[in-house]
């Protein structure tokens, strides 16, 4: 065919008197296939790049897995408007910035790549409703707190240490589905409570139903607790090592517990606010050697309960 002809579009052909290459008398151009496909299998193709898909501007569903890409290609994405399901899984992807081109996507399987953290492709789908990123090499769930409209999550089998990983999901309000089994972080014993603790809707978690009685017990084990998570947050801006902070402010932490005040923690440190919390006694309040200010202003002390522990003796005179 020549150039510009398209997909069964006639020329007339040579020796003619023209009446086809004028449209007199031609059969009528066929519409390109391309330009219906709503949705594309094209699995364990081999394929390097997602070109094949830029003249699909109906497309809403593609599947890419099980081929070689390194990379995803922003302007094949972005010749798709409608694209709202894409899978693929088993490429060889490091990166997944060029999502950033397919906003509308609703349903992302990124599953046995290559990822090692949530970057700004994914962060910025905004429509996302279903997310896997199994069998990657994840260290961290960091930038998921943008994916509003998030309701599924599964991350098992990736390199995700300590259970405070848990944290980057507590702000997804829709979040009813979360798997990260077979990572370090699900071997700690608190993994289950602490996870239902902070993500309140979860209604499955590693595949097992989230039973009432559980999510009691998370709540009596972890409500009011001052964890390092808390004191992280309240202490932003001040030195990361907690031995050189002198000053705290832990007021309206919704705190009924405070073992993790101890000396050997937070040796210098002289002010602290515990103002509007909801402590009923200080038995849990370690002994700190250099504090001189305490706000205990708004709590629930009880009268002749348990005080502070007693300061150290002053030191004697020469």
């Amino acid at each position: 065919q020549a150039p510009g002809d398209g997909f069964g579009g006639g020329s007339g052909g040579e020796g003619g008197d023209g009446a086809g290459a004028r449209g007199v008398g031609a059969a009528p151009a066929q519409p390109r296939w391309e330009l219906a496909v709503e949705q594309l299998e094209a699995g364990g193709l081999g394929l390097q790049t997602l070109a094949c898909v830029r003249p699909m501007a109906r497309l809403r569903a593609l599947n890419a897995s099980g081929n070689d890409m390194a990379r995803i290609d922003d302007d094949a994405l972005a010749a798709c408007p409608l694209l709202e399901e894409l899978n693929l899984e088993g490429n060889l992807l490091t990166s997944a910035e060029g999502l950033a081109s397919a906003p509308g996507l609703r349903r992302l399987d990124l599953g046995r790549n290559r990822l090692t953290h949530i970057d700004a492709g994914i962060a910025s789908l905004a429509s996302l409703e279903q997310l896997s990123l199994e069998e990657n090499r994840l260290v961290s769930l960091r930038g998921l707190s943008s994916l509003a409209s998030l309701m599924e999550l599964y991350v098992a089998s990736n390199r995700l240490e300590g259970v405070k990983e848990v944290l980057h999901c507590k702000e997804l309000p829709r979040l009813i589905i979360l798997d990260a089994a077979s990572n370090p972080l699900a071997a700690d014993p608190d993994y289950r409570p602490f996870s239902l603790y902070h993500c309140r809707r979860l209604k499955v978690l590693d595949g097992s139903p989230v039973e009432a009685a559980e999510v009691a017990r998370a709540r009596e084990q972890f409500a009011g607790r001052l964890t390092p998570e808390v004191v992280a947050e309240r202490a932003a801006g001040q030195a990361s090592d907690w031995a050189a902070i002198v000053a705290l402010d832990l007021s309206g932490c919704k705190l009924r517990e405070l073992s993790l005040l101890r000396a050997e923690l937070f040796p210098a440190l002289q002010e602290l606010n515990l103002a509007g919390n909801q402590l009923a006694d200080l038995s849990s309040l370690g002994r700190l050697p250099k504090l001189v200010a305490l706000n205990l202003a708004g709590n629930a002390l009880a009268a002749g309960g348990p005080s502070t522990p007693a300061p150290p003796p002053p030191p004697r005179a020469p």
